[in-house]
């Protein structure tokens, strides 16, 4: 009994070990996620000053879209920090994120197989279309849908982006008529 103890304990110290080992690359790998967030905000913030003396509809249309990514990374840069959202084999993954995932999920704003089928780098990852969204396609720019514009939608309802919302579960309650993909045909 005292041996079965002991080595439990040993099995204990490696495991703490590792998971010390593992939460310290997580910490590395954030904070150069976290840096290379900043460097696109800049590039960001350049290009918004860029635009600004130009009248063009389109050009404002432009800027517009860069504030709304540059608050998108203000806003993931701030769940890495949180650090809750870095470990996603955890239990951290809240009620409330898995409860965003689901309704995500079920949303009429969001195709899972469309996205996997636009998205390979998902699908040969083998995540959930879902919960890849709502955890990194969202502030990535990514489409949920065919038919869905995220960008767009802040663009019209930027209180939405203030309140850090996402846009497919507002949309999908709200809106009769979202923010659909026509308006902005260059995207992915």
């Amino acid at each position: 009994m005292a041996e079965d103890i002991e080595q439990l304990r040993e099995r204990c110290t490696e495991l703490e070990a590792r998971a010390t080992a593992l939460a310290d690359e997580l910490d590395r790998r954030s904070a150069r996620h976290v840096e290379e967030t900043v460097a696109l905000t800049a590039l960001c913030e350049d290009a918004i000053q860029a635009l600004a003396g130009t009248p063009s509809g389109l050009v404002r249309t432009a800027q517009g879209e860069l504030r709304v990514r540059l608050r998108l990374n203000d806003m993931l840069v701030a769940r890495l920090r949180a650090r809750r959202w870095v470990f996603p084999w955890t239990n951290a993954l809240d009620r409330r994120l898995r409860g965003e995932i689901r309704a995500v999920a079920k949303s009429s704003l969001f195709d899972g197989q469309w996205y996997l089928q636009t998205y390979p780098d998902v699908r040969a990852a083998g995540q959930d279309p879902a919960r890849h969204f709502v955890t990194h396609g969202l502030y990535e720019g990514r489409l949920p849908s065919r038919d869905f514009d995220p960008i767009l939608y802040y663009l019209r309802h930027p209180e939405v982006l203030e309140a850090g919302l996402n846009p497919v579960l507002v949309a999908g309650r709200h809106d009769p008529q979202p923010a659909i993909r026509e308006i902005r045909p260059d995207t992915r």
